[in-house]
């Protein structure tokens, strides 16, 4: 019997080849991309999943309450960990992970040199907590004493190739370290990723001195603290009340008025997706998870719904083949069976095209840079993916064909009004699928364009600065810091050069936080949170600041400026300054700091956060009595101001002053504006992914169209032949085909537009500065939307409309 449906059904094949062309196009390319989405999906659902001991794993935050606002940070002051251990056994361990440097880090090995980045200084209880796979070395031993570094696998290759580098020693160009431990690189779906571990020991541990100076330490909010619970710890109720009896007890009587210091743990597993903290590493986006979700569905709905149509449309075509079989003895049972078992065939073969497509577009990037995540398909090293996929493969399969085999196996032979019956029931089944499929189609390409729409505000909107041209150069070792003006002063003597700066940080992605304590012209005193980098006085002009009030910082001034500063408006309209040059604030019950000049609001942050109180203070780069370990972390950036002309002589011009100023450490650098673009890489990422898609829902739409313009055409042959014998043109008689399709799209575009809307708007108001949304959006989806379907309909229908009405009635 089996062997009767495989030659029905290849039969089928072969005689209906554009039938099946259709089906398996359409239904390749709507599991291709459910495929491709479900990785990713997996993948993000995945996080940190890979530690043996993530569900006791937290995360200790910061929530910083300063009576005005209520900040909730991801880092916490290294001293942390000891203390919380010390106070509460349910503590079973923690880690602390600090970063060296506020950026890459030199590594030398003999005659190779490299920047490094993501290196933190951690406590050995890391490889305790967290799960390594080890290469080399022993992870009992392998932070337990000073200078001693864990490097990845990828470092490692790097600078040793396949030799075991244990016992070997890297250095700063001032300092040693130890290699003790080699680690496989972590995993991508890894929230927290780090290429080398310094030992929390010697000079980078916690001082007994800090841990009683709970003020001033325990503010100090630079580290990723972890901590794992003992069993039965994990109710979040007990981990409040831990931090309330904490904060009372440890740290109510030093904290200054006003300000309230409160802990709170974070599930290890819930970070990547859940997490609201700021001043965290790069996470995902629930928004984005819960989008991917509703593409895939649609776009292997879509896929879905074409078959559906095109099978049901063919049921006129094979009524004779119905009859015959149903006159010799085939019964309903064996007929549904039948289609249904073509219908499994025709998923089966579009789900190897589909494996086919993914593993192609896999192979072809180690990465897919859409996706931005390392995915792979495994279809064979993973059996869960194998079983999965040929489970899909068959639901596909019955729940696409269920439907056209009821309706193919339902067909009465002796009904006289067949064509009526056929049209009256299936027809308006096929139209109420085409409708919801156009309403997904359009619901995507509107989406698209409201994202596009947001993302090219984004791009155009003013950020108070130049961005353009702009060089950053990593200055590193206190050595270089100190004799920067020199190197500043031979790069300017170059035509091609403007101005340079040095900054304590790149102000995209370094900046410092502090809380200060500002004196109000009412005589008040306002508690705020702000940025905060150190700059010399050539800043403001190198990047092109509007200063609106009071003074730009003076070269040479050194000491009279060692306590002045200057803020940007949004600090002023924060702390109720009407006149702000003159009044002062002091930072950490220190020295008081005077405002000697207002700057406009600036956006050194993405546009999903609004403009924050920013302040820049004079840098004064003092070095003395420093321990020479740490002299050698020291660093700066030096932006550079150059001409888009001769750009390759500037740098080539830089590369050689560069190299006779500080040949120890290599010239390190990146444009500004890439350093720009890239906190909207995600952005950006997704808003293409949706406009593939939406590209592939409409091609998949498309090719069903063709189908069922094919089907209508062969069915209304005859009426085409008279109306062109009473004269028709060819143009009347496409918009008549084309009306029925023209209704449907009129209707779900209303519903498209609402849809697009609804979904699109949370993601929209993820933005502070956003753009509002255009209601030509929607009036531009739903035209480009009539334009495609109507060139559809007419490359398939010229051929129809235009023939001779003779041949048409002599073809009836």
């Amino acid at each position: 019997m089996t062997n009767n449906y495989v030659k029905f059904a290849l039969r089928n094949f072969s005689r209906e080849k554009t039938y099946s062309f259709l089906n398996i196009t359409g239904l390749s390319l709507g599991i291709a991309c459910f495929i491709l989405l479900s990785l990713f999906l997996r993948h993000e659902l995945s996080y940190d999943k890979h530690n043996v001991l993530q569900e006791r794993i937290f995360r200790v935050n910061h929530e910083i309450d300063y009576g005005n606002t209520r900040n909730r940070r991801a880092q916490s002051s290294h001293y942390l960990g000891p203390l919380l251990q010390a106070e509460y056994p349910q503590i079973e361990s923690y880690a602390s992970f600090r970063p060296l440097g506020r950026s890459s880090n030199l590594l030398k090995f003999e005659n190779n040199s490299y920047y490094i980045e993501d290196i933190y200084i951690a406590d050995n209880t890391a490889f305790d907590i967290f799960t390594h796979e080890i290469v080399y070395g022993n992870p009992d031993q392998a932070l337990t004493r000073p200078n001693t570094i864990a490097i990845n696998e990828t470092l490692a290759n790097l600078f040793f190739a396949d030799e075991n580098p244990v016992g070997k020693t890297l250095s700063t160009g001032v300092a040693d370290y130890q290699i003790s431990l080699v680690f496989a690189d972590l995993p991508d779906n890894s929230h927290f990723k780090y290429q080398a571990l310094v030992a929390n020991l010697g000079i980078f541990a916690p001082t007994a001195n800090g841990l009683e100076n709970f003020r001033g330490n325990l503010w100090n909010l630079n580290s990723f603290n972890y901590v794992l619970m003992h069993e039965g710890y994990q109710e979040i109720e007990s981990h409040q009340e831990m931090f309330i009896d904490f904060f009372d007890r440890v740290m109510a009587q030093s904290t200054r008025a006003g300000y309230q210091a409160l802990f709170y743990l974070e599930p290890l597993t819930g970070i990547h997706l859940n997490s609201v903290a700021q001043r965290d590493l790069p996470r995902g986006s629930i928004f984005y998870l819960y989008a991917f979700t509703a593409v895939a569905a649609f776009v292997l709905l879509i896929a879905c719904i074409n078959y559906i149509n095109l099978a049901t449309a063919r049921a006129v075509k094979r009524r004779k083949e119905i009859s015959i079989r149903k006159v010799l003895g085939a019964d309903r049972s064996k007929l549904v069976i039948q289609f249904l078992f073509e219908s499994i065939v025709y998923s089966l073969l579009s789900l190897a095209i589909a494996i086919s497509i993914v593993e192609l577009i896999l192979i072809g990037s180690t990465e897919i840079n859409l996706l931005g995540k390392e995915l792979s398909l495994s279809l064979f090293q993973d059996g869960f993916v194998f079983l999965s996929l040929i489970s899909m493969g068959l639901v596909i399969g019955i729940g696409a064909g269920i439907y056209p085999a009821l309706h193919l196996a339902n067909i009465d032979i002796t009904a006289i009004e067949l064509r009526g019956w056929h049209k009256s029931i299936s027809s308006r089944v096929r139209e109420g699928l085409v409708l919801l499929q156009f309403t997904v189609s359009i619901t995507v390409i509107t989406a698209t364009i409201l994202m596009y729409s947001q993302m090219r505000y984004i791009d155009s909107k003013p950020l108070g600065f130049e961005k353009q041209n702009k060089l950053v150069v990593r200055v590193q070792g206190s050595n270089a810091i100190e004799d920067i003006a020199v190197l500043v002063e031979q790069l300017k003597s170059h035509p091609q050069i403007h101005n340079a700066s040095m900054v304590t940080g790149n102000p995209i992605t370094s900046r410092f936080s502090a809380a200060l304590e500002a004196l109000r012209e009412d005589g008040t005193v306002y508690n705020l949170d702000f940025h905060n980098i150190g700059i010399d006085a050539n800043f403001i002009d190198t990047l092109g600041i509007n200063l609106v009030a009071g003074r730009d910082f003076e070269p040479g001034a050194i000491d009279a400026q060692r306590y002045q500063v200057i803020i940007n408006e949004a600090t002023a309209k924060e702390v109720g300054w009407n006149d702000p040059i003159g009044m002062t604030y002091s930072q950490g019950g220190g020295n008081i700091r005077t405002v000697v000049g207002v700057v406009e609001d600036f956006h050194f942050e993405n546009m999903h956060a609004m403009i924050e109180p920013f302040v820049f203070f004079y840098d004064i780069p003092d070095f003395e009595g420093m321990n020479p370990l740490l002299k050698t972390t020291a660093n700066r950036e030096l932006i550079i101001d150059i001409s888009d002309e001769f750009l390759d002589e500037t740098l080539g011009f830089i590369q050689d002053t560069w190299q006779a100023f500080e040949p120890t450490y290599p010239l390190q650098y990146e444009y500004l504006d890439r350093k720009l673009s890239q906190m909207y890489d995600s952005d950006n990422r997704q808003m293409t992914l949706i406009g593939i898609f939406a590209l592939i829902c409409i091609s998949i739409s498309c090719l069903g169209l063709f189908g069922l313009t094919a089907f209508t055409n062969s069915q209304k042959t005859k009426e085409i032949g008279i109306r062109k014998t009473l004269g028709a043109s060819t143009q009347q008689i496409l918009f008549m085909l084309f009306r029925g399709v023209l209704m449907l799209l009129l209707i779900a575009s209303p519903i498209a537009a609402i849809i697009s809307y609804l979904a699109t708007s949370g993601w929209i108001e993820s933005f502070y500065y956003r753009e509002a949304i255009n209601p030509m959006a929607f009036v531009f989806a739903a035209g480009v939307s009539i334009v495609i379907a109507f060139a559809t309909v007419a490359i398939q229908s010229s051929k129809t409309a235009g023939r001779n009405p003779v041949e048409a009635l002599r073809y009836e």
